[in-house]
């Protein structure tokens, strides 16, 4: 099923209010969709003041964590009455 960048912006900002801060890893495992798919959306989401990137390099490899910042909270109500009502 191909969703939509608005239902994927979506669903990242609202498991983000939810659960607070997550890694990149369990914010693509609970959509269910691509690594790519969430690194660039989320990296647009952070551009526009939404949500905040925190990197950790760990040897080779890049560990990220997600948080929602007030503004993603505001932006998040505005996209729940687009998507509740398309129910």
């Amino acid at each position: 099923m191909k969703r939509s960048t608005d239902e994927i912006r979506y669903f990242i900002l609202n498991l983000l209010n939810e659960k607070g801060r997550m890694s990149i890893e369990k914010v693509r495992q609970k959509i269910n969709t691509g690594l790519q798919t969430i690194l660039n959306n989320a990296k647009d989401l952070e551009t526009f003041g939404f949500i905040k990137i925190k990197e950790i390099n760990r040897g080779k490899r890049k560990y990220r964590e997600l948080e929602i910042k007030e503004e993603g909270r505001k932006f998040l109500k505005k996209l729940e009455k687009k998507f509740k009502n398309s129910d």
